[in-house]
């Protein structure tokens, strides 16, 4: 009966999509703290109003689950943001309850607010929506999967979104018609920005960058090494900034063309802010908060917060640089990087990101479940016109060309591969220079010769690159600059590893590939005696370490102790905790963990679904063996909502050899039962962002 109920519920909504009447105009960009994510299209990151230069709690209003959305403040000085209890909130500037609009899936998108209060956003049920300035339905437009990027506004009150089904679409504020969308093969997490010539750009998990005209026409579009979670952010001079999950960060001009880009130790789902004094800022998952410079990428300073940093930084009028962490700081810190105070919470901050507003205020969502109003001391004398905040100027003192022949290779381990090296010089003839590279750990590279001396002549190089005996297979990237003084120019080569052999595993084995990509994460190895055992069973604590490196996270360090069966000595310890501080993980009712047991295949995709943010959803069709008898799944089974998640999101199909047995339309599922590393290294692999 249940599912029956779930099932009339969505054939309700869709009708309703299908028979929504047309309505007046929603409204146009509304002028005001923070109307959409990052603050503005271009998506700066930068506040029109000082900070506060001490730090105290004014006020925290309660939510009924954890707070990924960012707030974005009406023209009234109302908030508004999303939950994981599926609603979206109005909070007045006091914090108090105005509104709760209530949706079918978790609203982790940030939503947009127009001039006359309208509020447009994503959610988990698939639905887009736009609610009036008292919390009632305006219109709603169905995708094809769950909605977690964050819209943004045009002045003309066009409404900008990507869907997770890989659409970009243009919405007239009155949802009559989409006036256009454009299509990819991946899911668009990131929010798009968008430049003064009404250009657009956004990233998704296929780890390309996009950028379509006006019109919604593919202009260029730019690759990196792994899937694009962050927003981009682009400068006046439609420079365009922005991370990746391979661990790099770029900055490409309007065309496209790589300018420059930094390498972190983690992935960067943080998306930057731009000063107005030739800066930038991101946070990390290597637990540091960046400063680079604009024009060539130059670390500026490096500020280490402890734990996590994919929530976005904003910067006041002033260029103070405001952040939450995610374990339980929030920070503020000077322009030169060091540190004005910090509060602590009784939770961390995880992709919501600060917005502040008038009379130093700073609103910002936590994982707690509540939201949280920060204020304190105004800054001594009268804050800058943000339109007169002075702008460095950075000019180069030479400009030149470097090329790589070829730009991907395959290099086996133990093997010596060579690069051929061109450098066309533009302009600062006789300045001497030299050659770097970035690459992962282990990987050797070395130039003939080393230096140089610019010259009106193209000037050639080898470069001689060497992968470590025993490294893992999969397709890594090599960065080679140029570097004269403090102007760099690099360039990006593929290095294809070839995968590796075990005698128990052959390369036509149904899980290899999952298996490779695992191995390529350094998730994931053979046995000392050369064997992978693929038909192994997966304990509970190398469950915990296989999740926690496959999805790109940092171990936890300390002596914090959740459960007493696993001591800081262990060797899973950290791999545990950090699943405990991302909330995926919960021990048995007597407080254990039981590292030793074997992971169930229902607890493996539990943590799946909470760390990906899905949807819950009443599955159909599922069975199960018990007894040597089969049964329906109910709703009396603890991951019940969670199998339908797994199963929305393809995770798990019905026709899903070694994982699932199809039956009467449906399938069977061993949930109950232990997990093999073969099945473990296939979910996994689906499941996590795409690694380095």
């Amino acid at each position: 009966m249940r599912n029956r109920w779930i099932v009339g519920i969505l054939i309700c909504l869709m009708i309703s999509q299908l028979l929504i009447l047309p309505t007046p105009a929603a409204g146009q960009l509304a002028a005001g703290a923070s109307p959409m994510y990052r603050y503005n299209p271009a998506h700066s990151g930068q506040s029109a109003y000082p900070g506060p230069v001490t730090g105290r709690v004014k006020w925290s209003f309660p939510t009924y689950h954890r707070i990924l959305s960012t707030p974005a403040v009406g023209p009234d000085g109302s908030i508004y943001f999303g939950g994981g209890d599926r609603r979206l909130w109005a909070v007045t500037p006091t914090g108090g309850e105005r509104w709760n609009f209530v949706v079918w899936g978790m609203i982790d998108s940030s939503p947009a607010v127009s001039d006359t209060g309208t509020i447009f956003f994503g959610a988990g049920d698939s639905l887009f929506y736009a609610v009036d300035a008292k919390g009632k339905e305006v219109w709603k437009y169905l995708t094809k999967y769950p909605n977690a990027s964050s819209p943004i506004l045009a002045s003309d009150g066009t409404v900008y979104f990507a869907g997770g089904d890989g659409t970009f679409n243009a919405m007239p504020a009155d949802g009559r018609k989409l006036l256009w969308s454009y299509q990819i093969d991946a899911e668009i997490l990131s929010s798009p920005a968008r430049d003064a010539a009404g250009n657009f750009y956004f990233g998704a998990e296929d780890g390309y960058l996009y950028s379509l005209t006006p019109s919604g026409q593919l202009r260029w579009k730019f690759p990196t090494g792994s899937g694009i979670e962050a927003s981009p952010a682009v400068d006046s001079s439609g420079n365009v900034y922005f991370g990746s999950k391979d661990f790099f960060f770029y900055a490409l001009d309007s065309s496209g063309i790589l300018r420059w880009s930094f390498r972190a130790d983690g992935p960067i789902l943080s998306s930057p802010a731009l000063s107005g004094e030739g800066a930038l800022y991101f946070g990390c998952n290597d637990y540091f908060l960046y400063a680079l410079r604009t024009s060539d990428g130059a670390k500026l300073w490096s500020f280490d917060s402890g734990s996590a940093v994919d929530a976005s930084p904003s910067l006041d009028s002033q260029g103070r640089i405001y952040f939450g962490a995610k374990e339980k700081y929030f920070y503020a810190l000077k322009k030169d990087g060091s540190l004005l105070w910090k509060l602590a919470f009784p939770n961390g901050f995880s992709r919501s990101s600060a917005v502040i507003a008038p009379d130093c205020q700073i609103y910002v969502g936590c994982l707690d479940s509540r939201l949280y109003c920060i204020t304190g001391d105004p800054p001594a004398g009268p804050p800058p016109s943000p339109s007169t905040t002075p702008t460095v100027a950075i000019t180069p003192s030479a400009a030149f060309q470097l090329v790589s022949t070829p730009t991907g290779l395959e290099a086996s381990p133990g093997e010596k591969v060579v690069l051929s090296l061109s450098l066309a010089t533009t302009a600062g003839s006789g300045q001497a220079g030299t050659l770097e590279f970035s690459a992962p750990p282990g990987f050797l590279c070395s130039f003939l010769p080393p230096t140089f001396t610019l010259s009106d002549s193209v000037q050639t190089f080898t470069a001689e690159l060497v992968v470590p005996e025993g490294f893992t297979p999969g397709t890594y990237y090599l960065e080679i600059r140029a570097v004269v003084g403090e102007v760099r120019q690099a360039v990006s080569v593929e290095i294809r590893v070839p995968g590796l052999t075990f005698p128990d595993l052959s390369t036509d084995y149904w899980a290899y590939p999952s298996i490779a990509s695992l191995m390529q994460r350094q998730a994931l190895r053979g046995y000392p005696d050369g064997s992978f055992r693929p038909a192994g069973l997966v304990t509970r604590a190398e469950f915990a370490k296989m999740f926690v490196l496959s999805f790109g996270m940092k171990p936890a360090e300390g002596s914090h102790v959740s459960f007493p069966d696993v001591p800081p000595e262990h060797w899973a310890y950290g791999f545990i905790e950090s699943a405990v501080v991302y909330g995926l993980i919960e021990g048995y009712p007597d407080g254990a963990f039981k590292p030793e047991g074997k992971v169930t295949m229902a607890e493996g995709l539990t943590m799946i679904v909470r760390a990906r943010r899905f949807a819950l959803v009443a599955p159909q069709n599922l069975y199960l063996r018990e007894r040597g008898a089969i049964r329906p799944l109910s709703s009396a089974d603890w991951y019940f909502l969670y199998a339908g998640a797994v199963f929305a999101q393809g995770i798990l199909r019905n026709e899903d050899p070694h994982l699932t047995e199809p039956i009467q339309g449906g399938a069977i599922v061993p949930f109950n039962d232990p997990t093999t590393r073969a099945q473990v290294a296939v979910l996994l692999d689906r499941a996590a962002p795409a690694g380095p």
